[in-house]
């Protein structure tokens, strides 16, 4: 699998998230890979090929990647924070007026205990909910619900076991 997202990775660097999807498709279908399950670095891979690429619709493509790694038969990976931090990224690069909004609703998959993902809210999370609360071109900012995000960040830094604290870009973007 490692040749395998080394090639995603060029088709990423490239822009080419069309072909880095076909590629991920091929994969899973095709028995000539089957020694080759894709990982959570294959789908991260092609989730980021979306996120950067200049596609409208790359934020909408990145999010089905992640709910289909759950709802695959088991052959794909659970998505991990990292996986959520990607698409969070998309859509806040999208700089779409609604970008807001669909982070905060991927951030509340990843409070939910009860959810089928096993990941946790980290730092890059919390700050690029607070990027995109504050900073779309096309939508009013929302400094209020900004401020909720950096008070539930400064609680759960309290934590001794949490991977979330504050820093100076946290503070820059506020």
């Amino acid at each position: 699998i490692v040749s395998c997202n080394t090639l995603l990775h060029f088709y990423a660097l490239g822009g080419n998230a069309g072909k880095a999807q076909e590629f991920l498709d091929e994969i899973e279908r095709d028995d000539i890979f089957s020694q080759a399950r894709p990982d959570e670095i294959t789908f991260n891979t092609v989730i980021n090929a979306y996120g950067n690429s200049l596609q409208h619709d790359a934020p909408e493509k990145a999010e089905h990647l992640l709910h289909r790694m759950v709802r695959s038969d088991d052959t794909a990976p659970n998505p991990s924070t990292k996986s959520f931090n990607c698409v969070i990224g998309a859509w806040v690069k999208s700089r779409r007026p609604e970008a807001a909004e669909c982070c905060m609703k991927l951030f509340e998959l990843m409070k939910n205990k009860d959810s089928p993902y096993d990941s946790e809210p980290d730092t890059v999370t919390f700050n690029m909910l607070i990027n995109s609360l504050l900073a779309a071109p096309n939508a009013e900012p929302d400094p209020h619900r900004a401020e909720e995000i950096l008070t539930q960040m400064k609680l759960r830094s309290q934590s001794r076991e949490s991977r979330v604290a504050p820093r100076n870009k946290t503070y820059g973007s506020m």
